[in-house]
């Protein structure tokens, strides 16, 4: 049914938490904005940074450019290392690519940072387009999503989104193309449940796998 499978990056291929928190950290103590706990930090995973430091720092766009920078320039140097993949990673792109499937990346992080945790985790060369954040940070997930579907000339219906937060979900609907929620990542919680034929949700990375192979 799908020739395309376009995953998100932070909490769907791998766990990223650790280095974006501690690039949160980095540019909030270097800037010296008002130290915020871990875990609410946490909460910020998978917004559009930009807008992230605007809102939850309550600073104008102006500064928060600027922290972007900071916080980009730590992520550069040590936050790529900082993750790590989830179970199953590397025999769900292997059985993916074997069975014929495209795998395309879809993510908020700059373009050059997620190809850099892609190389670190191993599984850059398992994707056929990689799309991340424009230089003014003012790309969409749904332009970014379309982005690599125009890239490689598939059509919406052939594609499916994965994804673990709200916006991967609403952006995939918009337009048009069906979501895979998976719960083990930083936006869904594992009792999640829509009565919507367009989603399917999953708790371990290979179910993806098993479903897309079985039917």
């Amino acid at each position: 049914m799908y020739k395309l499978i376009v995953f998100d990056l932070d909490g769907t291929l791998t766990d990223t938490s650790l280095g974006i928190i501690n690039s949160y950290m980095y540019a909030s103590e270097k800037n010296s904005f008002k130290k915020l706990p871990r875990e609410q930090i946490k909460g910020f995973i998978g917004q559009n940074l930009l807008h992230s430091f605007v809102n939850n720092f309550g600073i104008s766009e102006d500064i928060a450019r600027k922290v972007v920078l900071d916080y980009r320039d730590y992520y550069a140097k040590k936050g790529v290392k900082e993750c790590k993949p989830y179970p199953g990673l590397i025999k769900t792109l292997d059985s993916l690519t074997n069975k014929g499937f495209l795998l395309a990346v879809a993510t908020l992080k700059k373009t050059e940072l997620a190809i850099k945790v892609l190389e670190f985790l191993g599984i850059c060369g398992y994707f056929s387009v990689i799309r991340g954040m424009d230089a003014n940070d003012s790309k969409t997930k749904g332009e970014l999503i379309l982005s690599c579907l125009n890239e490689l000339g598939i059509a919406r219906h052939e594609a499916v989104m994965v994804g673990d937060s709200y916006g991967d979900m609403h952006a995939a609907l918009a337009l048009g193309i069906d979501f895979f929620a998976v719960t083990f990542g930083f936006g869904f919680s594992d009792d999640i449940s829509y009565d919507n034929a367009n989603i399917k949700v999953f708790n371990r990375l290979f179910d993806i796998c098993k479903y897309l192979t079985q039917n």
